[in-house]
């Protein structure tokens, strides 16, 4: 698989990630966009795969819906390795 497929299905899975924790959250879409001070455009991109967070984004969007940074990246790291495979 090219890099650039590869990095797509990665963007897309992280963005599943990311509503899940959103919806564990108990948030809207405009709930967790009010909470971290952006559109809910920008969380759609998000969500949609259309936008790849850095780590401090990541660790905001986390503490807004009240997870653990940490066990979100794990999360993460095993979501990437399946898209790997």
């Amino acid at each position: 698989m090219g890099r650039t497929a590869e990095y797509r299905r990665a963007a897309i899975r992280l963005g599943e990630l990311l509503r899940d924790l959103r919806l564990r959250g108990l948030l809207t879409v405009d709930e967790l966009a009010i909470k971290v001070d952006e559109p809910a455009a920008f969380i759609e991109r998000i969500e949609r795969g259309s936008y790849v967070l850095d780590p401090f984004e990541l660790e905001e969007l986390c503490a807004a819906c009240g997870v653990d940074f940490m066990e979100t990246i794990r999360h993460i790291s095993s979501a990437l390795n399946e898209v790997r495979q």
